[in-house]
């Protein structure tokens, strides 16, 4: 499966960047854990060097925003309907959930670039008992 990243730019525009290797996607991680600040001159330039996210060929995602190294928020989306018009009729199909270790990203990012969408979802449904059955 062929999985792509995106970044923030300091405009807050996305910038899409070339299929990567789970090798690559776990540098791409330990970047941004090195370069994380524990302040920055404006909103912009936070987000620009926080967030990311890894893409599937069929649109579903998972956003990272790495707060501090025990603060890890991602949302990930599951949505197979890209219109956004349609998908306020069909329901987003996301779900948020909070890391608080580099390590337990980095074990998400692995079960997302190896488990099919489905095989994922389960897995978030099984960690999570709490989530609803809908995914």
């Amino acid at each position: 499966m062929s999985i792509s990243w995106y970044s923030l730019d300091r405009n807050l525009h996305t910038v899409d960047h070339e299929s990567i290797t789970l090798d690559q996607a776990n540098q791409i991680i330990d970047g941004y854990f090195a370069r994380l600040q524990p302040q920055y001159e404006s909103g912009e330039d936070a987000l620009a060097a926080t967030m990311f996210g890894f893409r599937r060929p069929d649109g579903s995602y998972m956003q990272i925003c790495i707060h501090a190294r025990d603060m890890i928020d991602i949302e990930y989306d599951f949505s197979l309907v890209r219109n956004p018009l349609l998908r306020l009729v069909s329901g987003r199909n996301q779900r948020d959930e909070r890391l608080t270790s580099p390590d337990s990203l980095n074990a998400r990012t692995k079960l997302f670039f190896e488990e099919s969408r489905e095989d994922f979802q389960r897995r978030l449904r099984e960690d999570h008992a709490l989530l609803p059955d809908s995914w």
